[in-house]
């Protein structure tokens, strides 16, 4: 239920790192209609990302707090 049904909200997916798998695994859940964010400490990956996605998805800066934020809100 990535995707929600009528009266539940879409799942939350957190990823952590842009790269190849990372930007995969984005593309499916996005795909299923779940809430994305992703975190890495590129930034010019990044603004790749944002030119792949706009605004489907949440781009953060990954450090130890934010991981800290955003996991302990995650479905998956």
């Amino acid at each position: 239920l990535l995707g929600g049904v009528p009266g539940v909200r879409p799942g939350r997916v957190v990823i952590l790192g842009g790269g190849v798998v990372g930007t995969e695994a984005a593309r499916i859940a996005v795909g299923m209609g779940a809430a994305v964010q992703i975190l890495d400490v590129n930034v010019d990956r990044l603004a790749y990302l944002e030119t792949i996605f706009g605004s489907r998805v949440e781009l953060l800066y990954s450090n130890s707090a934010q991981i800290e934020a955003v996991v302990s809100q995650a479905d998956l």
